[in-house]
């Protein structure tokens, strides 16, 4: 659910992405700009996406071979990543889609 509602196939999560990459920028480029708010936000985001995977782990619906904390920052690198190239018009909606659904059913395989 997390990744459908900031995957960029709308107005809302367009704008939640946009601005996403407009701050990860200034961070990257303007050390003074640089927020702890910010960098707790996307550490609450690899927590909750690790706990998602160790839910599914614990549900036998994961591999036990994964390491929930370094898969979240994968997946969340890949949602982002992924969102900046739907938005930048190097990816569609579609292919956008089918990528993040692919890194999600490799970690988290439907039940």
């Amino acid at each position: 659910a997390i990744f459908d509602e900031l995957f960029p196939d709308d107005e809302v999560s367009r704008t939640t992405m946009l601005l996403f990459g407009v701050f990860e920028a200034a961070d990257l480029s303007h050390t003074g700009l640089a927020r702890a708010e910010a960098r707790r936000m996307t550490g609450g985001l690899f927590d909750t996406v690790a706990g998602m995977v160790r839910a599914a782990q614990a549900a036998g619906r994961a591999p036990t071979s994964i390491d929930p904390g370094q898969e979240a920052i994968v997946l969340v690198s890949t949602l982002t990543s992924v969102s900046q190239g739907v938005l930048g018009g190097h990816l569609t909606i579609e292919d956008g889609r089918a990528a993040i659904s692919y890194a999600l059913d490799r970690a988290l395989p439907p039940s």
